[in-house]
């Protein structure tokens, strides 16, 4: 259904454009007292509705883009967690450090963090967003838990810069800037539909509520048989719940 009602946002703009050319053809004898009937604002709220469309494919295309660098920034994890461990192990440090160690892999290794789908504009949160960002954030707080264990451990001093508990601080900080960006992205994705909605949607000002003025208005100035009504009749528009 959010597909369709995708479809749906675009069709009522795209038709608000279509009623509107009919209002020009009508010329000097389309003068309606509300100002908001009236031709140039019907034009500006039109383009609005268009800027609003525009506005959501953008802020997804950031949202899916905003994935894609999170699944880049996580992939390490795993492969370097056990490169971690079998330097530990081959560092001489106690059996409960290295147990404790192996305990923290097993939950990142366990915790496969993927990327969502991408997310086509209008659709709502998949089910799994929450688990998915729980995933995320739990690999960033089990390898929190491993840099702090190998802090302790005086014998963990690799000279490989990759395996260095500054190179997995780091890591870490890229993780949770990476995590933090897909949550913000995806905050601004429901902004953006909030402010669209509000464009084409608003019982006073959106523009399906003003094409039924505009239409009531012409059958008032022509009558309900003539053929200017019938001409801009048979143009639907549709008002869709919140995605």
């Amino acid at each position: 259904m959010a597909k369709q009602n995708e479809t749906g946002h675009a069709i009522n703009v795209d038709n608000m454009y279509e009623l509107i050319q009919f209002v020009l053809t009508y010329g000097a004898t389309y003068n309606p007292t509300l100002p908001s009937l009236q031709s140039p604002q019907l034009t500006l709220k039109q383009t609005a509705g268009i800027n609003s469309l525009q506005a959501v494919t953008n802020q997804v295309a950031a949202y899916n883009e905003a994935g894609n660098i999170r699944v880049e920034v996580f992939a390490p994890v795993r492969p370097l967690a056990t490169r971690v461990i079998n330097f530990l192990e081959a560092s001489g440090a106690s059996p409960e450090i290295i147990k404790d160690a192996r305990a923290i892999n097993r939950k990142l290794q366990g915790k496969r963090a993927t990327t969502p789908a991408p997310v086509p504009p209008g659709t709502p949160p998949p089910p799994t967003i929450s688990a998915s960002q729980m995933s995320f954030a739990q690999t960033i707080e089990h390898w929190g838990a491993l840099i702090s264990l190998l802090q302790g451990e005086s014998l963990y001093t690799p000279n490989e810069e990759v395996l260095s508990i500054d190179h997995l601080i780091e890591m870490r900080q890229s993780m949770v800037t990476a995590n933090d960006a897909v949550a913000a992205a995806w905050a601004l994705i429901s902004e953006v539909r909030n402010q669209r909605d509000v464009v084409l949607y608003s019982p006073q000002t959106g523009i399906v509520a003003t094409a039924a003025l505009v239409k009531k208005y012409v059958k008032a100035l022509y009558g309900a048989e003539s053929p200017e009504f019938k001409q801009i009749n048979h143009i639907k528009f549709r008002t869709f719940k919140r995605d």
